[in-house]
Order: structure tokens, then sequence, then C-alpha cells
């Protein structure tokens, strides 16, 4: 991933929050597109054959592929906005061909610099971080890859149909993220990069505003978070989707099949209530996590397991479809069946999602290739690989929370950013911590092998480290652990002793690491920042100075080209207009001297007066034709603009430009 895409990231993100009014996303890409024709025109390139160098250039600046209708769009729209008043600066013709004549745009340059400053520091931290933790930075993924991690998701969803999952690798990418929130610029930072990052996706969906006739179909594990019983971030995401969905005019709904199976879950979960405490302590997307956060007991859980119908219809306006029953016969003999069968733990849960799916073919009576036609979606809230029977070429049934709540933000720019940036930036650190920590069956077996040998010496304080190992993988290999508590109980004890004593003893000296490295973050943030914007400064002025010499000697030549050329062009204009000139004047004497040989003297009297008003008339007509005073040398400037103007047309001469290098030139020369 390249720095360029990073900082435009960041501007794009700028350009978002510091604009009131946008239309659609379109008009975020129009600030980068204005600001690549106004480059194209500095550096010379005054004309181009194809909308294709255009787009060459923008990837080129801010490594970013424009689809091409998008870009003639914007690219148009400029060139009207250019051209009022008169003022012809940009023409863009339908055959995708260009002439830049005078453009340009410097409004984001300062930004751009602050941009590359941030994103340099923040590059700059996340390797300290790192070495604070005793990581070598070559051996772990960038922060920007963490943080881009949504765009690349949505983006193959729309590109590929493949419903791209969050990577399981990320731990300490969140734990960094989650150091540094305390710090307002860090973190703000970081929510730039990941906000721009998103609102890049546009260029992959480039969707209309959506429908609001959609049908949001909610599965199993989004009702657990739309309930608050996952991760706080999790019940954010799906509390959001349904206020949005429902204030755009959207439908919810629910099978009673759904609701069968979320049940079950519920019940299974307070059947092992009081012999559950890792999930408890270590994974922040668990049933048991969010029970233990917010104080929440095996009764209350029994409880929302029982009222859930009528809970989900009260407080979430979500509509029950009931006698599925039909829905499931037709799913038992569907492709979507056996393929959910081999990759589910369960014929009932691969009977769930075929049913779930089935319904929303009937209700789409087809394929569809774009979201604003789907009609309905299967919502899903899982961070796992989102296995697909898809379609090529063609949108699947299925959509992830994360996804929908991005796109349905990114056809809709009414809806608060602050929202969208909040969500999947949270989301993005608790699926990292959960993806993180092992199968779910061996943390659960570690889990009753400690309790069943807390009689024989593993005391409660051993728990927790060992939960605190478990959590900042200290300890990975659980499944060796499990197999020593079935063969060799004391060495398993001795085990847990040992995790333990590590824990206490190095928990000190990394927390003492991370305290100076977050002392020093508060301490030096703003003026590490300051400093690195001096510095790109300096270099940009440097290149800048540098540049603008090499252009001006090119312009010079030009000129000098050109010079000759415009003096020849002036002279004969000259000269055609003070021939006219001379005609034009002389006529009136030229009148009179003939009457003076040609009449007789005692009747010449009588002309005279008609005679001596013909320059008075002739004024007054000169005027009211061409709103100037009748003198010589303003008839005689405008006969030479007139000719001028002839002949550079029939020569083909670029005269605003030679005028424009002219200037140029005696602006540097002062």
């Amino acid at each position: 991933m390249t720095e360029k895409r990073i900082v435009t990231y960041s501007l794009l993100a700028h350009i978002n929050n510091n604009n009131v009014g946008i239309r659609d996303f379109s008009d975020i890409f129009k600030p980068l597109l204005k600001r690549v024709i106004s480059r194209m025109n500095y550096k010379g390139k005054n004309k181009g054959e194809s909308l294709q160098e255009i787009k060459d250039s923008v990837s080129e600046l801010y490594s970013l592929d424009v689809p091409y209708p998008l870009l003639s769009k914007i690219v148009k729209s400029i060139s009207i906005e250019q051209n009022k008043n008169g003022e012809i600066n940009f023409q863009f013709f339908d055959d995708g061909s260009f002439i830049i004549s005078n453009f340009i745009f410097s409004e984001y340059e300062e930004v751009i610099q602050e941009q590359e400053a941030e994103i340099d520091y923040l590059n700059e931290i996340y390797n300290n971080f790192l070495i604070a933790k005793g990581e070598e930075i070559s051996k772990h993924k960038t922060i920007f890859e963490f943080l881009e991690q949504n765009k690349v998701s949505l983006s193959r969803y729309f590109a590929d149909q493949v419903n791209v999952a969050l990577e399981i690798d990320y731990f300490l990418q969140a734990e960094f993220v989650n150091s540094v929130k305390s710090n307002k610029r860090v973190h703000n930072i970081l929510k730039k990069v990941y906000l721009g990052s998103i609102i890049s996706t546009y260029l992959t969906i480039n969707e209309e505003n959506t429908k609001t006739d959609l049908e949001f179909l909610i599965d199993t594990n989004f009702i657990i978070g739309l309930l608050g019983l996952a991760s706080i971030e999790e019940n954010h995401t799906c509390s959001k989707i349904i206020e949005i969905g429902l204030n755009l005019g959207c439908k919810v709904s629910v099978l009673d099949f759904t609701i069968e199976e979320t049940e079950a879950l519920l019940n299974r979960t307070a059947d092992n209530f009081e012999n559950s405490f890792l999930p408890k302590k270590v994974d922040p997307q668990s049933i048991y996590n969010a029970c233990d956060r917010n104080n929440i007991s095996k009764t209350d859980l029994q409880g929302i397991a029982k009222n859930l119908t009528s809970t989900l219809q009260r407080d979430f306006n979500v509509q029950l479809i009931p006698n599925t029953t039909k829905l499931k016969n037709i799913a038992k003999y569907s492709n979507d069946y056996k393929f959910y069968k081999k990759i589910r733990y369960s014929n009932y849960g691969a009977l769930h999602d075929a049913t779930a799916i089935t319904y929303v073919k009937q209700k789409r009576q087809k394929y569809i290739s774009d979201f604003c036609s789907s009609k309905c979606w299967f919502v899903t809230n899982v961070s796992h690989n989102l296995k697909l029977n898809k379609k090529k070429g063609f949108l699947p049934e299925v959509i992830r929370a994360d996804n929908l709540i991005n796109i349905l933000w990114l056809t809709n720019p009414g809806i608060n950013e602050i929202d969208v940036v909040n969500i999947g930036l949270s989301k993005l650190v608790s699926c990292a911590i959960s993806n993180s920590l092992p199968n779910i069956r061996v943390l659960k077996e570690l889990d009753a092998n400690m309790q069943k040998y807390s009689p024989k010496g593993v005391k409660p304080e051993d728990v927790v480290r060992v939960a605190t190992a478990v959590a900042t993988k200290t300890i990975n290999n659980l499944e060796e652990l499990n197999n020593l508590a079935n063969s060799k109980p004391h060495e398993f004890i001795k085990k847990i002793h040992d995790i333990s004593d590590t824990v206490e003893k190095n928990q000190k000296d990394r927390e003492e690491k991370i305290s100076i490295f977050l002392d020093e973050l508060t301490s030096k943030t703003e003026r590490r920042i300051s400093q690195k914007v001096s510095q790109i400064r300096k270099e940009y002025d440097a290149k800048t100075s540098s540049y603008k010499e090499t252009l001006l000697a090119s312009k010079k030549q030009s000129f000098e080209k050109l010079k000759p050329i415009a003096s020849v062009l002036e002279r004969k204009s000259n000269r055609i207009a003070t021939i006219v000139m001379l005609l034009f004047t002389l006529f009136p004497f030229v009148i009179i001297l003939s009457l003076y040989f040609l009449i007789e003297k005692e009747t010449f009297e009588f002309y005279i007066f008609p005679i001596s008003l013909i320059p008075a008339v002739i004024s007054y007509i000169f005027f009211g034709i061409f709103k100037k005073q009748y003198s010589p040398s303003v008839i005689f400037d405008y006969l030479k603009e007139k000719q001028f103007k002839k002949l550079i047309k029939k020569y083909s001469f670029d005269y605003e430009y030679y005028i424009e290098l002219k200037s140029e030139i005696d602006e540097n020369a002062l």
C-alpha cells in the first residue's frame, strides 16, 4: 500500500468533514480532479486526446482507480463550472479530449502537506509501539493495512462478489489503537484514514441513493448484537443499521426459525453460565463477556430468551415472519442447503441459513448485480470468513453488517459520518482481538481443566493471569495444555503456575515501556507533527522552486520563438491600420477640396455648413456602434486590434498563450 493512497484517504476525510451540502460522494472527489488538472496545466500539459491521460494522472497522484463513467461525470462538471462568465479556462469534449487554457487550483496544498506529516508521524509512533512491545517491525503489517480492511472487504464484495472477512492477525494493531485512544490528535488521524478508505470505495460501488423499499432479514448473530449481548461495537453497529434502515423507510424482519435458533443459543449459554470464566474475560464478542460487562445474570439471560419476539417487535420495530414450514421444505432440497451442510457445525444451522437465503431469493425474484435493485438482504453479523454460494457476476443474498452500514452511508450522504467512523474503527479493534483468540472449543476445554484442578493448586489469580496471557497472545498452543491436563495433571498445574509467574514478571516491564511510550506521545505529538510539517514544506518549496526554474526556462525558449512572429503580425496590423486610418481621416478633406474646385465660388458657401457636419455625424454614429470616443487615436487602436485578430486567426497564432508567457516572464524578472 503506497503512502500516496494513505494521504489521499486523509484528504478525502478532510474534504468530507469541511464541506457542507455534499449531494453525493462524487462531489468529494471533485477537488482531487481539479488539483490534477491544475498540476497538468502547471507542468505545461495544455491539451489531451483522451480521458485516459487524466485517469493516469489521478492514479499517479493519488493511487486511486477512478472508473471512466464517474471520471467523465466529474470532469464534465468541472468544465461547466470553469467556463462561466465568458471565461474559457478548461474545455472537455464528448470524445474525451480536453484543452486547458488557464486552470489554477491550489486550495488543498497546505492541507496535503499537513496530512503527509500526520501520516508520517502515525507510522513513526506505531513503529515505536512495536519496539516497546519487543516486536520486530518487519514481521508485522502496518497500521494502515489494519485501517484499510473494511475498504478492501467492501471493494471486493462489489468487484468479485466475495464477502471477505476481517483478517485474523491484527492483534497488535488493535492494541495500538486502544493505547492511543486518549491522544485526541493521534486518534483523529486514525479516524481520518479509516473514513477516507471507506469514502474511496464509492469508486467501486458508485451506487445512486438507496431506495426505501429494501428489506433487511436479520440473522441470529445480528439479534445477539442488537440486544447488547456481544461487544459494545457489535451493539452499536446493529442498532445503527436498524435506526438508519427505519429512517430510510426500509423494512426489518426476522424469520420465526431465526427466533427459535436465537432462543436455543441463549438457553444453552445460560445452562453453561456458571462454568465459563475464560470466554467471559478474554473474548469481547462473546455473550459471556457481555453478561459480565453488563451484570446480566443467568436468570436475566433466560428472561431475554423467553421475551425475545416481543422485545424485537416492541423495541426495534422488527416484523416477524411466521409459518416458515413451506420455506424450510423448499430449502431442504436446494443447492444452498447442500452448500451450507458442508460448512456449518450442524444440519439445523445449515437449514436455517438455506431457509433465509430461500426467502431472499423469493423476494428478489431474479439475480441482481447492483445494491439498489436487491429488494432484500439477509444481514449477518460475523467477523470470520463468510463463505458464499454465489453465482458469478451477481451479488449474493447475504451481506455482513459492516459492509451494509458503509453502503447505506455512501449512498445517503445525510447520514452522520461520525457514527460510521466510530462504529467501524471500534469494531475493527474488537474483531481483531476476538479473532486472535484460540478456537472457542479449545478455550472452553482449558477453562474446564483449570476449574477441575482448582482444588489441587490452580489459584484464582492463576486463572486471571492465564486469561491475560491468552488475551495478549503470550501463549498460543492451548491444545498442548489441554492434552497435558488429560495425561499429566501435575505437569499441567505446574505449567499453569509457570505461565502465571511469567505473566506477573513480564507484565510490570511491559507496562513500564508502554507507559514511557504513552508519556512521550502525550508530550511530543504536536511538536513532532509541526516539525514534520515544516520539513515537508521546505522539501516541497525546494522541489517547487527547482521545477519553477526549469519550467520558466522552457517557457522563455517558447516565448523567444513566438516573439518574432508576434512582432511581424503587430507591424503588419499597424501598417494596414495606418493605411485605413489615413483614407478614413482624409475623406472629408478630399470632398471639401473637390467641391472647392468643381463648384462656383458664389455657391460654395452653401455647402460649407453641411460638409462641416460630416465629422460630427460620423462621431455620433461611431459612438453609437462602438461605444467609444471618435478620435484618430481611438480609431487607429480599433483598426489595429481588428486587423491583428484577423491575422492571428489566419496564421493560427496563439496570442493568449504568448501574452501569458510574457506576463509570467515579466513577473519573475521583477
